[in-house]
C-alpha cells in the first residue's frame, strides 16, 4: 500500500494580468533564494585558530516562471505575456493547481508580480507542433494560499 501522496500538474492554470494562458505544457517557478552579505570582522566569533564567518541577508531573490505550451496565436493569455513584454510593464500573476488530497473547495495558488522579460515566441520545427516559451522575473513576493 502506496503512502506516498502526490499530485499531478495536469489541470494547472496560469492567468497573467487576468487572462489564461492556454494550451500550456509545463509551469515552472524558480527556486527563491538570499543573497548574503559578508560581516565577518575581527570581534567575529572564533573556532580554533580560525573566525567564523558571519553573514546577514541582503537580497531576496524570488527567481523567475518559466513557461512551456503549444503556440496558439488568438490565445488571450499568450497574447497577455507579448503585450506584458512589449510595454515593460509589470503584471499580476496567478498559478492555480487543481485541488489536492484534502482540498475540497480550492486549489493552492500562488501570486505574484513580475515583468515578462522573454515574450511567446514561436518555436517552430517542420515536424513537431509549434511550441513557446515565455519567462516572467518576478519582482515582489510570491504570496502562496495553500487550497482548502
Amino acid at each position: 500500500m502506496a503512502v506516498t501522496k502526490s499530485m499531478t500538474g495536469a489541470g494547472v492554470s496560469i492567468t497573467v494580468g487576468g487572462a489564461t494562458v492556454g494550451q500550456l505544457k509545463t509551469v515552472q517557478m524558480g527556486s527563491a533564494k538570499w543573497s548574503t552579505d559578508d560581516i565577518t570582522n575581527v570581534a567575529s566569533p572564533t573556532s580554533g585558530s580560525g573566525v567564523i564567518k558571519e553573514i546577514i541577508p541582503s537580497i531576496l531573490d524570488y527567481g523567475e516562471c518559466s513557461l512551456d505550451g503549444i503556440w496558439l496565436y488568438n490565445d488571450a493569455g499568450q497574447l497577455a505575456l507579448q503585450t506584458a513584454f512589449n510595454t515593460g510593464a509589470s503584471v499580476a500573476c496567478v498559478v492555480t493547481l487543481l485541488k489536492g488530497e484534502g482540498q475540497t473547495t480550492t486549489g493552492t495558488s500562488l501570486s505574484f508580480s513580475g515583468y515578462v522579460t522573454d515574450p511567446p515566441f514561436p518555436q517552430i520545427s517542420f515536424d513537431k507542433a509549434v511550441t513557446f516559451k515565455s519567462i516572467i522575473k518576478i519582482s515582489g513576493t510570491v504570496t502562496i494560499a495553500y487550497g482548502s
